[in-house]
């Protein structure tokens, strides 16, 4: 979901691609920001992309 976030994803097209509902992102991304201490989705984001963990697994 990460990954994701740092594609520039909405919530809408994250719970598409991984087949969930958008509250479940909402509850996910939640967890995450409190995981990474981060305020938001652009820091989850650039915590992402400084972790190599932005880019597509192709």
């Amino acid at each position: 979901m990460v990954r994701l976030v740092a594609q520039g994803l909405t919530n809408a097209e994250i719970a598409g691609a991984l087949c969930i509902t958008v509250g479940t992102v909402k509850t996910h991304l939640t967890n995450i920001k409190a995981e990474l201490a981060t305020c938001n989705r652009v820091e989850i984001a650039a915590w992402a992309w400084r972790n190599g963990l932005a880019h597509d697994e192709t």
